[in-house]
């Protein structure tokens, strides 16, 4: 997205201090090699060696480094400080919850404005109310998130932007050759509805597996594949054994790129009820799936009834297996639906888009 002669390149600091790899840390790595795409000058506040300075460092972006033990420390905080006033920094751009309070005290001491991104669903504190308070702009990844913060932290609707992530989607063929499944030992031709998270509790994983038993009644060709490691996964196989479809279920562990496995599925599953903006869902838009979602969270704003997917009501398996049993019956429609969720992952949520409205908040925090 090139720069209106009338732009002025900024100077944007992005702060994510957690050490682990999520999607926070994945959000703050495409936002800044955006960024800078486009002609910002941008640098990164993380740990040393973390995946984030490993993904932002080929790129020409500088890492500034934050010691892990001493990131609360004055003089840490400090020598961020005078680095943002020394090198002419316009603005800081934290990530995480943890790290709202560090990038206050750096914007005081370097009189920069601070913008916040908000991309959890928790309960708002009274200690985070206060902090909401001071920044300069806070951005939703959501519509359903800037509403929680706006009843619970009490703030002007101003104050607070909807920004949802974006991508950059394919526009190739929806489908190819099963090479992948089949190696997984799933035949050609068999339906297959596929989930790509972590096995972990918010992820309601489970759904998928009873509404396998559901769909086995009436379709017991389907296969269910799991793409993702996580603490539930001894008790997700224990479940589909009890349940009697473990021969048609397929854990597949950490897959480095899970875009490979994806791309072969009939449709993608997202079970979670507690979701801010899930990311997986528009990666599997962006390679051309319909999309089955549970009706909670931010998941209605990426899902559109019967026009990239199917919404049912969280926790639902009964409910969940009657949408894959809608996608097996109908070839159809379950095509227009991959077309239009590749569609939509171009246009409303493309990168681009991301980019021009984070700037947008930028600017107009700058002018106050």
């Amino acid at each position: 997205m090139p720069m209106s002669p009338s732009d002025v390149p900024l100077h944007i600091l992005l702060l994510c201090s957690w050490p682990d790899w999520g999607g926070v840390e994945a959000y703050t790595c495409r936002l800044g090699l955006g960024l800078s795409a486009c002609g910002h000058r941008v640098a990164v506040a993380c740990r040393p060696r973390s995946r984030i300075a490993e993904a932002i460092q080929p790129a020409g972006i500088r890492c500034l480094p934050v010691a892990p033990r001493s990131w609360m420390h004055v003089s840490s905080l400090a020598r961020l400080a005078a680095a943002c006033h020394r090198d002419g920094f316009d603005l800081i751009h934290a990530q995480r919850d943890r790290d709202l309070h560090k990038a206050l005290v750096i914007g005081r001491t370097a009189g920069l404005p601070v913008i916040f991104t908000r991309h959890n669903v928790g309960n708002v504190s009274e200690r985070a109310r206060k902090r909401l308070a001071s920044t300069s702009h806070i951005i939703a990844v959501s519509d359903f998130v800037r509403e929680l913060v706006l009843r619970q932290a009490g703030l002007s609707p101003d104050r607070i932007t909807t920004v949802h992530p974006g991508i950059d989607a394919g526009s190739g063929p929806l489908a190819g050759p099963r090479t992948v499944l089949s190696e997984l030992g799933i035949p050609p031709g068999s339906p297959v509805f596929g989930m790509v998270n972590r096995l972990a509790p918010e992820k309601n994983c489970a759904v998928l597996l009873h509404a396998a038993a559901y769909l086995k009644a009436s379709h017991p060709e389907a296969y269910h594949v799991l793409v993702g490691s996580g603490p539930d996964r001894e008790s997700l196989e224990q479940l589909a054994k009890s349940l009697g479809v473990s021969e048609r279920v397929v854990f597949t562990g950490f897959v480095e790129d899970p875009a490979v496995l994806r791309r072969e599925f009939t449709a993608f599953v997202a079970a979670g009820d507690e979701e801010a903006f899930c990311y997986s869902i528009l990666e599997a838009m962006a390679s051309g799936l319909p999309i089955l979602a549970a009706q909670a969270g931010g998941n209605p704003e990426l899902v559109e009834q019967g026009k990239n997917g199917l919404l049912f009501p969280p926790g639902s398996p009964s409910a969940l297996a009657e949408a894959m049993q809608y996608c097996i019956e109908n070839p159809a429609t379950r095509e227009t639906m991959a077309h239009e969720a590749q569609a939509l992952a171009a246009t409303r949520f493309s990168a681009a888009n991301e980019i021009e409205n984070t700037l947008r908040v930028y600017r107009g925090a700058l002018k106050r």
